[in-house]
């Protein structure tokens, strides 16, 4: 699963393909990446490219669609301004793995933890992706 989100760097014969950008949307999403902390909760960026970074087993990708969970209902976890949602039941078990997924801004980020990191802090990750998020990122509605 640890590959999951990572498109260009793993090479994983099980991930999804990730869906093709606009030029404006591969542009902010390589801006984002550039502006990426080089630490995140303590680990050191080990990878990334134009539109994912990762952190040892931590994965941040751009440009991903809509969590097929999230709804009009849906809660959101709002961090310093940024709206990240998390499904139920990613955040109910917390021996899982968690990917929490900015949809303020576009286009989407989701940032993927897995259950061996979250002793890390997924909070402080989102807090310390936020800065990044809303500089290079364009607002869009609030979520819930």
């Amino acid at each position: 699963m640890a590959c999951v989100l990572v498109a260009s760097a793993a090479g994983c014969s099980d991930q999804p393909d990730l869906r093709d950008l606009s030029g404006g949307e591969a542009s902010a999403c390589a801006d984002l990446v550039d502006a990426l902390p080089d630490t995140l909760a303590g680990v050191a960026m080990t990878d990334s490219d134009e539109r994912t970074a990762a952190w040892g087993e931590i994965e941040l990708t751009c440009g991903v669609d809509r969590p097929e969970e999230y709804d009009e209902y849906a809660p959101c976890l709002e961090i310093r301004n940024v709206g990240w949602f998390v499904p139920d039941a990613e955040l109910e078990d917390l021996g899982g793995d968690a990917t929490a997924t900015a949809l303020t801004h576009t286009p989407y980020v989701a940032l993927h933890v897995p259950a061996a990191e979250r002793d890390a802090g997924v909070d402080q990750m989102l807090t310390e992706l936020a800065q990044p998020v809303r500089s290079e990122l364009e607002p869009t509605e609030p979520c819930k």
